[in-house]
């Protein structure tokens, strides 16, 4: 926020992007958990994640490039906020994975997020997700 409020004093004009949970090749920290076993979520709250595949995130950035008069800031994630708990099940029966387990301590002490994230003003843009949902993005992260 503080970076935020320095951009918009300043006499340069820029956007704010607020990524997500960024996730794709090279970055497969949750698959990694849910692969071998070590995951886990809080069972106090549902712990919303917000994510978005690498790819869309640098398409994101090049969209905002190309407009004529950019907001001040944008959300970038993709449509489908979704509880932790959901997304490890469904990486888990994909990769015939341990399902996760719940996790002693709250989300707090976990340091998870509980808010829902919505993409709306990106797409208001012009921007067109190719991976609207984590389930198109980590399918086409474990293709490959």
């Amino acid at each position: 926020m503080e970076a935020e409020a320095l951009l918009a004093a300043s006499p340069v004009r820029g956007t704010t992007l607020r990524l997500g949970g960024i996730y794709g090749p090279g970055r497969t920290f949750l698959i990694d958990s849910v692969r071998g076993g070590r995951a886990t979520y809080p069972t106090d709250a549902p712990a919303w994640t917000n994510r978005i595949h690498r790819d869309d995130a640098a398409r994101a950035m090049l969209n905002v490039l190309q407009l004529a008069e950019p907001p001040p800031a944008l959300c970038v994630v993709d449509r489908a906020p979704t509880a932790r708990r959901v997304v490890q099940e469904w990486l888990a029966e994909r990769l015939d994975a341990p399902p996760p387990q719940p996790a002693t301590g709250g989300a707090q002490r976990m340091g998870v997020g509980d808010k829902r994230v919505r993409s709306d003003a990106l797409v208001a843009s012009g921007f067109v997700h190719t991976y609207p949902s984590f389930r198109e993005g980590y399918a086409a992260v474990l293709a490959h």
